[in-house]
């Protein structure tokens, strides 16, 4: 695998919402993002580019192999070759009691927002890498992240 370090314009990820023009469902949040080598702690090696529509970009890739309801293995393998990693928002549940969807943040979020998330692997919405959650009035947040994000992707991407 080929390391390489990021100049100042190279991608770092891209972020999509598939809004819910109904509104009784909540917004799908896809992310993709390079992954980082596990021994040096560096961005494993893809095409760079400034520009979002091109062909190599972060942002393209995401919609040609995430944007679609189940990824298929050819589409997994083909950001794994490229040396990205795509996440999904994990889906909240109905409850009925609240009358909202809701997510269970462990106690680490104390108020309902649309700005509250949890984003895990596609295939394993156990496996929660990043959470960000409003803890007081309109400012205060909360985010925990865990390998393999690094800080530089879980702060981009809250």
């Amino acid at each position: 695998t080929d390391v390489v370090n990021y100049s100042h314009d190279s991608e770092i990820g891209a972020i999509t919402y598939t809004a819910n023009l109904l509104g009784n469902r909540p917004r799908v949040m896809d992310v993709c993002v390079p992954k980082i080598h596990e021994e040096t702690g560096v961005s494993i090696h893809i095409p760079s580019c400034t520009e979002s529509h091109e062909e190599g970009s972060i942002l393209n890739n995401l919609k040609i192999f995430t944007h679609q309801p189940h990824v298929t293995p050819e589409g997994e393998d083909k950001l794994d070759e490229l040396g990205l990693m795509s996440l999904r928002n994990r889906p909240p549940w109905w409850n009925v009691e609240l009358g909202a969807f809701v997510l269970n943040f462990g106690g680490r979020v104390s108020v309902a927002s649309v700005k509250n998330f949890q984003l895990c692997d596609r295939a394993d919405h156990d496996n929660i890498m990043l959470q960000f959650g409003r803890i007081d009035g309109r400012h205060s947040f909360t985010m925990d992240f865990s390998y393999p994000l690094s800080p530089l992707q879980a702060f981009a991407i809250s």
